[in-house]
């Protein structure tokens, strides 16, 4: 079943503007964390987290939707689409194939919107965003009760680093939804 190609343009909107505040919520985290020996201001640190999970969570329901879209379109151009359209959804959340399945599936969608001469080339930025998003989420300190709910999850016991990587791969996930929306299959 093919479905008509749709503009990616308004959703990658949505998702880049997410993103920004996304970054500027680990960036404001981030400072007070940074906070020069002063007693960290807990209900601050609290409050912070609270708005970037939240944020995170609907971040994550809309990037899939565009996600889903763009691989919908990628399907036009020609590259052959290594995966299932459903994957786009269930690659986030069936255990062990979350691991690679939406690196996959971006890959191909980034391919697909090269010239066909490059399509062979590596993927690097979404291989960037993919390991800087899977180490943002894997090198945390400290012990959270509900860092296990969705990832990933923002709490008060973080390492600063985890926190950075969590903010490059945001920064990395604007430029892709910029060009991937911006190419011939947006």
């Amino acid at each position: 079943m093919v479905q008509e190609h749709r503009p990616l343009r308004g959703l990658g909107n949505a998702v880049l503007v997410l993103l920004a505040l996304e970054l500027t919520v680990l960036a404001a985290r981030l400072g007070v964390q940074w906070l020069p020996r002063l007693p960290l201001p807990w209900p601050l640190i609290d409050r912070l987290d609270s708005a970037g999970n939240t944020l995170t969570l609907v971040t994550g329901i809309v990037f899939v939707m565009w996600f889903r879209r763009a691989r919908i379109n990628a399907e036009a151009s020609g590259w052959r689409q290594r995966r299932a359209r459903a994957w786009t959804f269930w690659g986030w959340i069936v255990p062990l194939a979350n691991l690679f399945v939406p690196f996959q599936l971006m890959g191909d969608i980034w391919r697909a919107t090269v010239p066909e001469d490059r399509r062979r080339d590596t993927a690097w930025l979404p291989a960037l965003w993919w390991i800087c998003l899977l180490a943002g989420c894997v090198t945390r300190g400290g012990s959270h009760p509900k860092a296990a709910r969705y990832m990933p999850y923002l709490y008060p016991t973080m390492w600063w680093w985890s926190l950075v990587l969590l903010g490059a791969a945001a920064a990395l996930l604007i430029v892709i939804v910029g060009r991937v929306s911006d190419s011939p299959i947006g």
